[in-house]
């Protein structure tokens, strides 16, 4: 994998895997930045955590994304953590969170689930 410097790498390399976590996880899904936000890189790069740097804080990443993009999302979409997944990926993960919609549905029309327990599956 390509180590990341800056913006345009993360933006580079998530268009060639498809979808990233927001940063490190330890649940084992996949991550351009796979260090956590108090954690040290696990190589040199000027990257770094809450800096307010628009080119090397991932934590400013994810609104130039939403701000300049119009082929990648960032949403709360892996296990209710943050995430990036690109236009030509989302039809993979579209499906399973409309079935787990629907399946909400369901429930909630059965009764089954009470108003304060309602989410949207991501």
């Amino acid at each position: 994998m390509k180590n990341i410097r800056s913006y345009e790498d993360f933006t580079e390399v998530l268009l060639e895997a498809g979808f990233s976590m927001g940063g490190g996880s330890s649940e084992g899904i996949y991550s351009i930045i796979n260090w956590e936000w108090d954690k040290e890189p696990p190589y040199e790069t000027p990257v770094r955590w809450h800096t307010g740097d628009r080119e090397t804080d991932p934590w400013e990443w994810r609104m130039r994304v939403l701000d300049e993009r119009d082929d990648i999302a960032y949403a709360k979409c892996f296990f209710k953590k943050s995430g990036y997944i690109t236009r030509q990926w989302y039809p993979c993960f579209s499906p399973a969170a409309e079935e787990a919609w629907i399946l909400w549905i369901c429930i909630w029309r059965a009764g089954s689930a009470m108003r304060q327990n309602a989410f949207i599956p991501a």
